[in-house]
């Protein structure tokens, strides 16, 4: 367990594994940043489909995984936001940051950059040599947040959301050195 008191004014604020118990309430958060933030992004059809529960089956898989895992940002018993990670499939050595959500009204508190100092402190400690994250071109926000924590462009790409094309991006630290314990 971290505490992040000195990101958020004083409050007590706990970044620890997630449990069983956690999983909707992310899943939730993932479902309503999604909608609000890819709305004009992505296809209606797309966003159509997502429901809270299939982002939770999917987010469960996070704990039940072997080289997966999920951190949630809690303050007291209310989590704030949460972050995915597995093994990076195209990058050897490589620790892949899959999602990272924090709740619009925690946004702008330092939440997200504490979650992802974690993922890359404990990647660091699992001796991955790389962390790696996925973004939409168009989702500038998050871009200029791990370009300014140190990441580095590694690609541009297609995804396909329901038969449109994104213009994507893959973003990587190609040391972790400087996530410290």
């Amino acid at each position: 367990m971290e505490s992040c008191q000195d990101l958020n004014q004083g409050k007590d604020l706990v970044i620890r594994k997630a449990d069983a118990e956690d999983v909707y309430t992310a899943a939730k958060i993932n479902y309503e940043n999604w909608m609000k933030t890819y709305q004009d992004i992505l296809p209606e059809a797309f966003l159509a489909e997502l429901t809270v529960e299939k982002m939770e089956q999917d987010l469960k898989n996070y704990l039940l995984e072997e080289k997966k895992g999920l951190l949630v940002c809690c303050e007291g018993t209310k989590i704030l936001g949460f972050a995915s990670y597995e093994e990076d499939k195209e990058i050897e050595d490589c620790r892949y940051l899959a999602s990272l959500h924090v709740i619009s009204e925690a946004r702008g508190q330092g939440i997200g950059t504490k979650l992802i100092r974690k993922v890359g402190s404990l990647s660091r400690r699992e001796n991955y040599g790389h962390l790696s994250i996925c973004i939409l071109v168009e989702n500038q926000r998050a871009g200029s947040l791990y370009r300014k924590l140190g990441a580095e462009h590694y690609q541009y790409f297609q995804d396909d959301f329901h038969g449109v094309a994104t213009n994507s991006e893959k973003l990587w630290w190609k040391n972790l050195e400087m996530f410290e314990d």
